[in-house]
């Protein structure tokens, strides 16, 4: 029976990171701009700029899964 010389799967990083990254920005993010400002109480720019790069950020991760899949096919 031959080793392989392989470690494990090539991932970029463990999983419980890929978690840790979006919780520690959402603190980060409720502490340099407070709940106040979704409230209605000020203009909301902030939050909607926060929530489309996250949305941006959402979508650029889902392509980039879903290509190695499609080149599989």
């Amino acid at each position: 029976m031959e080793q392989s010389t392989s470690r494990g799967p090539a991932v970029q990083a463990p999983p419980p990171l890929l978690y840790l990254f979006p919780l520690l920005s959402g603190f980060v993010i409720q502490h340099f701009v407070p709940i106040r400002t979704v409230t209605g109480a000020e203009p909301a720019r902030v939050p909607h700029l926060v929530g489309s790069a996250e949305i941006f950020t959402g979508a650029a991760l889902m392509a980039r899964a879903v290509a190695p899949i499609k080149r599989m096919q």
